[in-house]
């Protein structure tokens, strides 16, 4: 059975569940991650793709919410109708819950070279 979950209740309520089943647990931001972290054979994959929500907090210090479900391209979408901008990431389809927990270089990167 598949379910995208909506809300924080949604994520509460199937972390009860999956601890009760004693079986492996991974969380879905955007899944586009190659390391196999959002993903499961044989357990319990809580998908968080629905709450996606971007809200624009106080543009002029460039505070936003982002829902872990957002993706990149919807959330550097959102902000450019505020005259903001993401620095993070240039795929527009990574999950921003995972690019946060996980990591990885953005446009506007320092240079290591």
């Amino acid at each position: 059975m598949r379910r995208h979950f909506e809300n924080s209740d949604d994520v509460v309520a199937a972390l009860a569940y999956a601890r009760a089943q004693n079986v492996a647990l991974s969380v879905r931001s955007g899944g586009h991650g190659i390391s196999g972290r959002s993903t499961s054979d044989g357990g319990i994959i809580i998908d968080l793709s629905q709450m996606n929500s971007v809200e624009v907090l106080d543009r002029a210090t460039g505070r936003i919410r982002v829902g872990p479900g957002a993706r990149r391209g919807h959330v550097a979408r959102a902000l450019a109708q505020h005259g903001l901008a993401m620095s993070s990431g240039g795929c527009g389809d990574v999950g921003v819950g995972g690019r946060a927990t996980a990591g990885g270089p953005g446009y506007l990167a320092r240079n290591t070279a």
